[in-house]
């Protein structure tokens, strides 16, 4: 798919410690990240509902639930990083948010994936523009707005 489609980003959701989770179906799934590199992932640890079929289900304990979430995302730290590395000096389209320093771009799903700070000055909110992505500060990444004739 990534090479039929450019700029596509993979983005996904995990959950750790799901009713069934062996340790094989973990390292399943870890062989399954460090293959396909997926750019974003939200790692969270399964919560049982009461009253569910799946709350009666056996399931990894939660101290279990949470080392896997961890490694799942320590693992993904590697690769979003990498991600983000590749992404400096390319130009994206952010949507900018109410503070008018931070937007998103197609790539980042709100509340879960990070954001991309933008460092010019007197930018509506709200609005859409284009960004030259100039570099990552704690991991996420920076840049200005750019455009083509000034």
């Amino acid at each position: 798919m990534r090479k039929r489609i450019p700029g596509l980003v993979l983005r996904t959701s995990l959950i750790a410690g799901l009713p069934g989770e062996g340790e094989k179906e973990f390292e399943e799934l870890r062989e399954f990240l460090c293959e396909t590199k997926i750019e974003l992932a939200g790692v969270f640890v399964y919560s049982p509902e009461e009253g569910t079929k799946a709350s009666k289900m056996e399931r990894p304990s939660k101290e279990v639930a949470e080392h896997r979430a961890e490694l799942l995302c320590s693992l993904q730290a590697d690769v979003i990083a990498e991600w983000n590395k590749s992404r400096i000096g390319t130009v994206t389209t952010v949507l900018v948010e109410n503070d008018k320093t931070i937007g998103r771009s197609y790539a980042e799903s709100p509340d879960i994936d990070g954001y991309i700070r933008i460092k010019t000055k007197g930018i509506e909110a709200n609005t859409f523009i284009d960004v030259k992505i100039t570099g990552v500060e704690n991991g996420e990444l920076v840049g200005e707005r750019y455009e083509l004739c000034k």
